[in-house]
Order: structure tokens, then C-alpha cells, then sequence
């Protein structure tokens, strides 16, 4: 009986050193190919980074734009603060919504900037194109790396890491000798303008919320974001009116004055 008791147990450490060795062989496998493959997305990374041309043709939302609006859309490359190549496209057919719209150019250098006009009043200038790797995955994890892929984000107006046009953050070229910015509550830099106003948000809140009464709605309207001129600063609140259409007001970052609401802003502004 104790034979076959000290048998067993044999047999039984056997296993477990066995199921552990196994264990420790695969976890060393995976290890090293994870090690591999992160070696060889920094590698691939190095390659992404020599790619001068873009040719997708990236997507651009847009957002906040009635469709009378996006009739005739002008594209062009700028290099070197020129203008290289221009196009232009006529967005709306047949009533149809426009959401989204393609860059139309079959290539253009990654550095360069493409400037869309909407209705030859609102700019927006996009660059900070960039092209990445991920890994691939099978049942058990990453098996591999992708090639390059051009990243679906960008710098519009100021406003980094983005793919959408808004019309609350278009420049008119008419601005331009003011040196208009307007800033999202999304941008990176955003948390660290504002604490430098005498203003702070939930003083904006407050007035937000007196100003949606008005119309006899609640909450303290929609941040989005600031307006800075060469002169003065602003909030940017969304406020929804009887129609239910968003109209601006803007308050200022030192005095708490605010405007009238604004419906076509920024096309009709106040300074």
C-alpha cells in the first residue's frame, strides 16, 4: 500500500513539474513575442515616420452646418504659405445631409496644410497629418503588426487630435488681421487658459443657466469653448432657443459681461 501511495505521488509531482514547466515555457514564449513584436512596432514606427505623402484622401466631419450652407466647398494645399492647388466641391445634391466629406486631392506632402472654405466665408486649416501602426490580433492575443496607416486626427484651427469641422470654430479671413482663435473645451491647452481668466467656468455655468431660462429651458447650455482676439476674451455658450436652434452668447472672461445671443455666429459676431 505505501508503495503504491509513494508511486502516486511521484506520479503526481511529476505532473505538476511537468504543467509548471509547460507553464513557464509558454508564458517565456509569449514574453519573448511580445518582445518581438514590440521591437518591431518601433521599427515599423521608424518606417511611418518617412512617409512625405499622404494619398488617402482622409474624411472630414463636419458638424452645426445647415445644408444651405455647404452648397460649394473650396479645397487647397498651402506649402510654404502658398496656395498650390485648389478644388472645389458642391456638397449638396438633391437635398441630400452632409455629414462627412473627403479631402479631395489624390496626394499632397504630410506637411503641408489643406485649407477648406465653406461658402468662401469660414476657414478651417488642417494639418499635423500622421501615420501609425497597431498590432493585430487571433484568438490568443497579437500575432503581428499592421503597416502604416494614416491616423484619423488632426490640427483643425488650433484645436489638435480632431477629424470634424464645426461652424462655431471657422476664422473669416476678415479676422485674420485680429488674430482670431477659437479653442474647443477639448483642446489640450484649454484647462490651462482658462484658470489664467478672472472668470471661471461655474461663473459661466451660472450665467448659462439664467440665460436657458429665459427661454424656459434648463441646464446651463452647451461650453463651446473660447473666442481670444488681439482685444478681449470670451466663453462661447450654446444657448437653444425657441426653435430650438443653438445660438451663441458670448461672455467675457474678465468682466462676466455678456452679448446678445448671436444667432449665425461666428459670420455675425460681436467684439
Amino acid at each position: 500500500m505505501k508503495k503504491v501511495l509513494k508511486i502516486v505521488c511521484i506520479v503526481m509531482i511529476s505532473i505538476t513539474l511537468l504543467v509548471v514547466l509547460l507553464g513557464a515555457l509558454v508564458m517565456y514564449f509569449k514574453n519573448q513575442h511580445k518582445k518581438e513584436l514590440h521591437d518591431k512596432m518601433l521599427e515599423r514606427l521608424e518606417e511611418c515616420k518617412l512617409i512625405t505623402h499622404v494619398k488617402e484622401q482622409p474624411e472630414i466631419d463636419i458638424f452645426n452646418f445647415q445644408d444651405a450652407e455647404l452648397k460649394e466647398i473650396r479645397f487647397e494645399i498651402l506649402r510654404n504659405n502658398r496656395s498650390i492647388e485648389d478644388t472645389i466641391i458642391y456638397g449638396t445634391k438633391n437635398e441630400e445631409h452632409i455629414t462627412s466629406i473627403a479631402i479631395p486631392f489624390k496626394t499632397f506632402l504630410r506637411s503641408d496644410t489643406i485649407l477648406l472654405t465653406i461658402d468662401n466665408k469660414l476657414q478651417y486649416y488642417i494639418s499635423n497629418f500622421n501615420y501609425s501602426v497597431t498590432e493585430l490580433y487571433g484568438m490568443f492575443g497579437p500575432v503581428t503588426i499592421s503597416d502604416c496607416f494614416l491616423v484619423e486626427s488632426y490640427t483643425i484651427n488650433d484645436n489638435q487630435d480632431t477629424k470634424g469641422i464645426s461652424k462655431f470654430y471657422g476664422i473669416l479671413e476678415s479676422e485674420k488681421n485680429i488674430s482670431v482663435q477659437r479653442i474647443s473645451n477639448r483642446n489640450h491647452n484649454y484647462k490651462d487658459i482658462v484658470e489664467k481668466f478672472a472668470i471661471n467656468e461655474k461663473q459661466t455655468d451660472s450665467i448659462g443657466r439664467m440665460l436657458s431660462g429665459k427661454y424656459k429651458r434648463g441646464g446651463s447650455g452647451i461650453n463651446f469653448g473660447i473666442e481670444i482676439n488681439q482685444n478681449n476674451s470670451y466663453y462661447l455658450r450654446g444657448i437653444f432657443n425657441e426653435n430650438k436652434e443653438i445660438e451663441i452668447v458670448k461672455i467675457n472672461t474678465e468682466s462676466g459681461e455678456f452679448t446678445k445671443a448671436i444667432k449665425n455666429y461666428p459670420i455675425d459676431n460681436e467684439y
